[in-house]
């Protein structure tokens, strides 16, 4: 009895280590075949070209999910300054849900747990969600979310930070993995993060290579000089009233930018300032035939005009405009322009803005910028549109500065863009300089501003500074006026008075009522809509300023307030008995032209001004 009770006892402990031996045997045959299939993947990424890198990576995660019989594998990278994980590839078996939208990227700061031992180069292994601790709440409904019942994560580390994880689910049943698996998963890691090493450098290089080709294209570089010398050039012009500079700083590629001065007179020179849309050869070409354009109607119609008598800016526009529209529709492009008269015995500037840049007007009594902008779309948008002029006076020491986007659009590392207000803060810090000076300084600024990007547009300005000017105002007086309905009496007074001081002007009596109506009309709109105020207290003034010269008059209003709004662009409905909109109306048909402005701190401009050399 004896014997066969030992008998028994043996037979139990070999058929124990019968069972322990085939189990380590199947352990040692998992692992083999496993580290056979990492040696496999180790050798796919020797010959691996950077243009297959997805479906390796996809293939990887495939082989290693069913392998190890898990239900979803995926990777993730970090990105956004490491700030978040995004998936960029997943695998999952039959039947098994993809990952949600919401899941996959996510801020790495809302998955603090996974992200502290991601970061110490830790794995993290987590049976179970009940395994997962208090306080990582947002990675326990990640689980639950995928439905998910045991997970591993493994970190992809390069150079000692965090740059992704490879994870694998378990979705149908719980799954516990072993340290020889986790440690052949560290190495398939370790391999993903060598080709990616591998593939970046890669792009890069052929990236460099591009950049190469391009800065080693003549073409190029001769269209750059052809841009340079037929649409832009130095500014001819020669007069010892005006301080005129140019700066042109070519990008990197060819558009259509361009400008142009001209003298028409003794007195007078034009300029020219455009952005074709579009870049390379064809906007270049566009250009130099628009340019060209100008050229021709402006010999032709001062041909045709009686001696001394010159186009003015919106006969000029207007007639390009009726040539060249269609032509621009047809190609589907468009010009954005600004076409300028300085005159300086009149102390005027008359411009035609067509959907350009606003010129920069710094007045040196009150050394602010004002922004002065037209109200006609750029040609090529409409046919039959009539382009407007406008006019507003300049005095001695006053600047004008022409400009493209290519300096309010210049673009630093950050993407930050230059702006409009760095220009108008240089213009005004510099105001009292020579034009060569404000141009060094502009330009210094852009470049420092783009911390080396390379320019996406070409930077082009012209500043023209005036001083010395010839003769003199007729007349020039200037008062200031409170914000109040009472106070129109004394501006319409005000305004007689100035016409009356000079008798050389020639304005007959209905001339000057009607410049007395519309001059009352801008008063009256900024007293309501201006400088009053909606919580009791007493309303701001204004600043009225009127002059006449040699063929013109002006009437500059300059208040702090708000805007109101701009020419209506149809006449008011007199027999509906329309409420509002007859002032402007009003302005519009006693006035040649009127100009709405404003400065950086908030101020108002509204100038009205009448033509007798029309």
């Amino acid at each position: 009895m004896r014997f066969f009770s030992r008998w028994i006892h043996i037979q139990a402990r070999h058929r124990k280590l019968s069972m322990e031996l085939r189990e380590a045997r199947r352990e040692v045959e998992i692992f083999f075949r496993l580290e056979t299939l990492v040696n496999d993947i180790t050798t796919r990424f020797i010959n691996l070209t950077s243009e297959k890198y997805d479906g390796v990576i996809n293939s990887l995660l495939r082989d290693i999910g069913k392998f190890i019989g898990i239900d979803r594998a995926y990777l993730f990278i970090v990105t956004g300054d490491r700030e978040f994980f995004s998936m960029s590839h997943e695998w999952r078996a039959k039947g098994i849900k993809a990952t949600a939208k919401g899941m996959r990227c996510f801020p790495a700061d809302h998955c603090s747990w996974w992200r502290r031992g991601l970061v110490s180069r830790k794995y993290i292994h987590i049976p179970s969600p009940d395994d997962v601790p208090p306080g990582a709440e947002t990675e326990r409904r990640f689980m639950n979310l995928g439905s998910v019942h045991s997970m591993l994560l493994v970190p992809l580390i390069r150079k000692g930070l965090l740059d992704g994880f490879l994870g694998f689910d378990a979705v149908r049943s719980r799954k516990i993995w072993d340290k020889k698996e986790i440690y052949l998963l560290e190495s398939v890691a370790q391999n993903i993060m060598n080709l990616r090493l591998r593939w970046e450098t890669e792009r890069e290089l052929r990236t460099a290579e591009t950049q190469l080709i391009k800065l080693r294209e003549e073409d190029l570089e001769t269209s750059a000089r052809i841009q340079r010398t037929i649409l832009t050039g130095d500014p001819n012009i020669r007069n010892p009233a005006v301080d005129i500079r140019a700066l042109t700083i070519p990008s990197q590629e060819v558009d259509g930018d361009f400008y142009n001065t001209v003298r028409v007179s003794n007195d007078a020179f034009d300029i020219l300032s455009g952005d074709v849309m579009g870049k390379g050869l064809p906007g270049a070409f566009i250009a130099a035939a628009v340019r060209n354009h100008f050229l021709q109607v402006k010999l032709n119609m001062a041909m045709s005009q009686p001696r001394g008598i010159l186009p003015g800016p919106r006969h000029i526009v207007n007639a390009v405009a009726s040539r060249i529209t269609p032509e621009l529709i047809h190609l589907e492009s468009f010009i954005a322009l600004t076409y300028s008269r300085v005159n300086v015995r009149f102390r005027r500037l008359d411009f035609v803005d067509c959907g350009h840049t606003p010129v920069i007007h710094l007045r040196c009594n009150t050394q602010r910028c004002w922004r002065l902008k037209g109200h006609s779309s750029p040609l090529g948008f409409l046919e039959n549109e009539t382009h407007k002029e406008q006019s507003v006076a300049f005095y001695e020491g006053d600047i004008l500065f022409f400009y493209s986007d290519g300096i309010s659009e210049a673009r630093n590392q950050q993407g930050d863009f230059f702006g409009e207000q760095r220009l108008i803060t240089i213009i005004e810090k510099n105001y009292d300089r020579a034009m060569t000076e404000i141009i060094s300084v502009v330009k210094a600024a852009v470049i420092n501003f783009c911390e080396g990007n390379p320019l996406a547009d070409d930077l082009t300005c012209v500043a023209v500074k005036l001083h010395d000017l010839p003769g003199g105002w007729a007349v020039r007086r200037e008062r200031i006026f409170p914000g109040e309905m009472s106070s129109l009496a004394a501006v319409r007074s005000f305004i007689g008075e100035c016409i009356d001081a000079d008798p050389g002007a020639a304005i007959s009596s209905a001339e000057k009522a009607r410049i007395i109506f519309a001059g009352n009309e801008a008063a009256s709109n900024i007293i309501t809509h201006g400088v009053s105020r909606d919580d009791g207290e007493e309303p701001a003034g204004f600043y009225l300023e009127a002059g006449i010269n040699s063929g013109w008059l002006s009437l500059c209003f300059l208040y702090g307030g708000k805007p109101f709004s701009l020419p209506p662009a149809e006449r008011p409905d007199i027999e509906s008995m329309q409420e509002h909109g007859y002032g402007i109306f009003i302005m519009e048909e006693f006035m040649d032209s009127i100009t709405y402005a404003d400065d950086a701190r908030g101020g108002r401009m509204i100038a009205l001004a009448k033509r007798f050399d029309i």
